[in-house]
């Protein structure tokens, strides 16, 4: 009977184990402040660029791990189109110039702890990232409107595929349907994308403690 189960988990889609499993996570992380003064548009020229500086680290982290493993079984709906830390870099040059923030310390805990983590755990955080480019297509609007930017300036990172988002999207996700997981590997993609989740959490929750101790 026990085999009989394990066999039904695995073959039920791997993304509705992962909407079902992060559900709660992903709407904490929707809802905190920062995240929150993100989407209206009014975290302002300094905490945009403390939120873009802070997933600079993350971004060049994971995608430094992942661009080592590119080619993997496991990593197959990965693609070098999909990584985003540049794309940082290119908007934070819109804000005269201004440079990459130190790390908070959840992201300086994760920064140490990526390169060691197997693949599947990498694909389950690959997987809110880019997920988020969903509604980072609204949150640039708000973004150019509340700081007064023209055309994709300063918002490459939140939008990067522009009216190709729906098409990116789902390609993404048929690749990883067509994934063939064991029951051991669905769950460190899970327990991936559930410590993304949380990263963020945290993170916006160290630049909340960083800009009350500032003020």
């Amino acid at each position: 009977m026990s085999d009989q189960v394990t066999a039904a988990a695995v073959e039920r889609p791997v993304l509705a184990d992962l909407r079902e499993r992060t559900g709660a996570l992903h709407t904490q992380a929707e809802r905190h402040p920062v995240q929150a003064a993100l989407v209206r548009g009014q975290s302002g020229v300094g905490g945009y660029v403390s939120y873009l500086s802070q997933m600079w680290h993350i971004h060049a982290a994971l995608e430094n791990a992942l661009g080592r493993r590119l080619g993997s079984t496991v990593l197959q709906p990965v693609t070098p189109e999909q990584f985003r830390a540049e794309a940082i870099v290119e908007d934070l040059a819109t804000f005269d110039g201004a440079q990459v923030e130190p790390p908070v310390e959840p992201v300086t805990r994760f920064v140490s702890a990526v390169q060691d983590l197997q693949d599947a755990e990498l694909l389950g955080m690959h997987y809110v990232l880019e997920g988020s480019t969903n509604g980072g297509r609204f949150i640039a609007m708000a973004i150019r409107k509340g700081l007064g930017l023209e055309g994709e300036r300063g918002t490459r990172y939140l939008d990067p595929y522009g009216e190709a988002q729906k098409a990116k999207w789902g390609a993404f996700c048929a690749a990883m349907s067509q994934l063939s997981l064991d029951a051991a590997e669905r769950e460190r993609v899970i327990t991936g994308a559930e410590r993304m989740f949380g990263l963020i959490i945290e993170t916006f929750d160290a630049m909340t403690e960083g800009a009350s101790a500032a003020s």
